[in-house]
C-alpha cells in the first residue's frame, strides 16, 4: 500500500462524518453517499461540486484514473440541470469545466505539487499533526 493511500486511510477514521471508513474506497463511498442522501446538498449543485472535487483529487492523488472519470460522468450527466448563470459565477463555463476534468495527468501534477508545498507551509507545519505521523509510523 502507498503511503499515500495509507495517510488517506488513516485520516479517514479521525473525522466524525467518516467514522466507519477505513479505507480510501470507503471514503469515497462516504462522500458519495452524502451527496445522495443529504437534501440540503441534493437541492445545492455548488456544495456537490464541492464533494465531487474532494473525491477526485483524493482519486488523482493516488492515481485512481477509474474514480475520477467516474467524478466526470457523474457531473456530466447532471451538468444541464444545473443553473448556468450560478455554475459560472462559482466555476466558468460548463463545457470548459468538463473538458479540464478530463485532464487528469496535468490536474494530478498540480494536486501533488499543492500537497507537497502545503506539506511545508509554515501554517501547515505549526499544525499539531506530530500524533498523527508518530502513529502512522508506528503501524509501518
Amino acid at each position: 500500500m502507498s503511503d499515500s493511500t495509507n495517510i488517506i486511510d488513516r485520516c479517514s477514521t479521525k473525522f466524525p462524518l467518516l467514522s466507519g471508513s477505513n479505507t480510501a474506497a470507503d471514503f469515497v463511498r462516504v462522500l458519495y453517499e452524502i451527496i445522495a442522501t443529504d437534501k440540503s446538498i441534493q437541492t445545492n449543485f455548488v456544495l456537490q461540486m464541492k464533494i465531487y472535487e474532494l473525491i477526485y483529487g483524493v482519486a488523482l492523488y493516488l492515481n485512481n484514473i477509474d474514480i475520477a472519470q467516474d467524478v466526470y460522468i457523474h457531473i456530466s450527466n447532471q451538468i444541464s440541470g444545473w443553473d448556468t448563470k450560478i455554475f459560472n459565477y462559482w466555476y466558468g463555463d460548463k463545457d470548459t469545466t468538463l473538458s479540464k476534468l478530463l485532464e487528469f495527468e496535468s490536474n494530478k501534477r498540480r494536486i501533488v505539487k499543492n500537497v507537497d508545498l502545503n506539506a511545508f507551509d509554515s501554517r501547515v507545519i505549526k499544525l499539531p499533526t506530530y500524533k498523527f505521523l508518530e502513529h502512522h509510523e508506528t503501524n509501518r
